[in-house]
């Protein structure tokens, strides 16, 4: 094994890189064109990408870039440690909501019914039988007159 540079171009046949390797090269041709190739030093060419075909004989690359190493993602785990983070996050985040909420008065609803806070792709905003106020409204009119009422809600 020939030690190379990851991060480099490096001239073929000068180097070479480890047979099975996957590399991007420099192809000559029909105009020269990079491609995902693999070193197959057994059959002395070089192969697709999956390293299963041939695809150019060896003298047909003039230059080769190492590819990093792919190292399959174990799916299963990645996804519940990415939800169960999703979820850990929209409990504070409901826990902010519900703080904020605390902070509003609303005077004059009937029943003591009151508008809930929710939020939905980003925009937070009081909710109470299809009638709504923004949050940014709500500071508003709690600076203004110290409270929310029903006609405040569109």
């Amino acid at each position: 094994m020939e030690k190379m540079t990851k991060g480099v171009w490096l001239d073929y046949p000068e180097l070479k890189p480890d047979d099975g390797e996957r590399v991007l090269a420099l192809v000559k041709g029909y105009g020269k064109h990079f491609q995902v190739l693999t070193y197959n030093e057994t059959h002395q060419c070089w192969d697709d990408s999956e390293g299963d075909d041939f695809e150019y004989e060896l003298d047909d690359v003039l230059m080769f870039f190492r590819v990093p190493e792919h190292k399959p993602v174990d799916r299963k785990y990645d996804m519940r440690e990415a939800l169960k983070k999703a979820q850990h996050d929209i409990t504070l985040s409901d826990k902010s909501l519900q703080e904020f909420a605390k902070l509003i008065v609303f005077v004059g609803f009937e029943d003591g019914l009151v508008p809930i806070i929710s939020e939905l792709h980003g925009e937070v905003f009081f909710e109470l039988e299809g009638s709504e106020i923004s949050a940014e409204r709500a500071i508003e009119r709690m600076e203004k007159v110290g409270y929310v009422t029903p006609d405040d809600l569109i």
